[in-house]
């Protein structure tokens, strides 16, 4: 079993979130996220996109967005998430992705994951023509609900970015250390 300790993320969900944070509630609101991060005071004030973070920072901040920014639900929470993804999508980026397919893009999905996160996690995708099912693994974070509804989230805001709005996307599994999710990119009959 790996230490959670070999697990980053990039800098990029903080800049994203202070960001958001900022644009839509405030530099003084953001202060009081910011506090929120005990051990990681300071992560929202000045975020460096390209810097590692530990997992744990984002795991803090998570929690930190979920009790303070949603009403606590599922729902609520995953449509956060989704904004603040939209937020950190770049305008060329964006752009890109606006002439891509649903398909493409969660076919690329691997590489964004690879660019974001440092350590043992793994994440593959198959594709059908009404579904893609992305596979994550050895990621020991999945436990937590909050991971479970930003990978929901994050999938929402990629689909978003590049024009779909109707894909349904369900968590077929999961447990401590990995997850299944399903994206259907039609209406399942």
């Amino acid at each position: 079993m790996t230490s959670s300790d070999a697990y980053e993320v990039k800098g990029l969900w903080f800049e994203s979130t202070r960001g958001y944070v900022l644009r839509l509630h405030g530099a003084e609101r953001l202060a009081e996220l910011d506090r929120r991060m005990q051990a990681w005071k300071g992560v929202l004030l000045e975020p460096t996109s390209a810097q590692w973070y530990p997992e744990a920072a984002l795991q803090r901040l998570l929690w930190v967005l979920r009790a303070e920014l949603s009403d606590g639900t599922p729902e609520d929470f995953v449509h956060l998430l989704d904004e603040i993804s939209v937020a950190g999508i770049g305008r060329f980026f964006r752009l890109v992705l606006s002439v891509s397919s649903a398909s493409f893009v969660l076919r690329k999905s691997p590489v964004f994951w690879r660019l974001l996160r440092r350590g043992p996690g793994e994440h593959e995708v198959e594709c059908t023509p009404d579904r893609v099912r992305m596979r994550y693994r050895d990621f020991p974070y999945f436990d937590d609900e909050n991971y479970r509804l930003m990978t929901v989230g994050t999938v929402r805001g990629l689909l978003r970015a590049s024009g779909t709005t109707d894909a349904t996307i369900e968590i077929a599994s999961h447990d401590r250390d990995s997850l299944v999710t399903d994206v259907w990119l039609r209406p399942r009959t």
